[in-house]
């Protein structure tokens, strides 16, 4: 198992080097390098920055026997999100992101300003079964992440790990440049091209799906190969 640690004081330390012996891999971060550097000699992976010692969103996808299905999505948005924990809980550090106050003045506005987020667990009916349960991890990639795996499960019928490998696309929210993950044929990027985009690299951050999908009488479940999560059935 993989684990991720950020701070390296007296107890961190002593935790990673417990980890270590007991045969798990760990990813440690901390602003003091000497700190990391320490116990990457000790056989721990160093990390850079804080988002690659250890994640912040959580997903799971959940159905059960009779056809019941819960998808939930947690998040502290930072790393340990605003510092303050409450009952054993840290609070969420994006709380204050809401529209703009002048967004209240258009036309159709809500009577209160809304809290805006990208977290979007999805359950897909079919009639009234539970056809598929989605979500993700990603901050602003993940509606565009999940929106293109259920098309390829929904509408492709894809193989639902297959849907997951599917390189994806995610344009920007302004201008006309497009980010590119994975491989895309030359001829579907000079497409894009020729109707005024600018494909370009990914920047830094990637959504991860989890999802489960009915087939017929059985459910099928994938998680996203771009990260640690997995399948479990009981």
């Amino acid at each position: 198992m993989q684990l991720g640690m950020i701070g390296l004081g007296r107890m961190g330390a002593n935790m990673v080097r417990r980890l270590l012996r007991h045969g798990h891999e760990c990813v440690v971060y901390d602003r003091d390098a000497g700190s990391v550097k320490g116990l990457a000699g000790e056989g721990a992976q160093g990390a850079a920055t804080p988002n690659e010692g250890g994640g912040e969103t959580t997903h799971i996808s959940v159905v059960d026997r009779d056809g019941n299905a819960v998808a939930v999505t947690v998040t502290n948005s930072s790393v340990f999100g605003s510092g303050a924990a409450v009952a054993g809980f840290f609070l969420n550090d994006s709380g204050i992101r809401f529209f703009r106050a002048d967004d209240l003045d258009r036309v159709g506005a809500p009577a209160w300003r809304t809290r805006q987020t990208t977290i979007a667990p999805t359950i897909v009916l079919d009639g009234d079964r539970v056809k598929m349960v989605v979500g993700s991890p990603g901050g602003g990639r993940i509606p565009l992440a999940m929106m293109q795996a259920m098309s390829y499960v929904l509408d492709y019928r894809l193989d639902p790990l297959e849907a997951l490998r599917m390189s994806r696309i995610y344009p920007t929210r302004v201008g006309r440049v497009v980010e590119l993950e994975g491989a895309f044929d030359p001829a579907a990027l000079e497409g894009v091209r020729a109707m005024g985009y600018q494909p370009t690299a990914q920047a830094f951050g990637y959504a991860r799906l989890y999802l489960i999908v009915r087939e017929g009488n059985r459910w099928v479940g994938a998680a996203d190969p771009r990260h640690d999560g997995q399948v479990r059935g009981y």
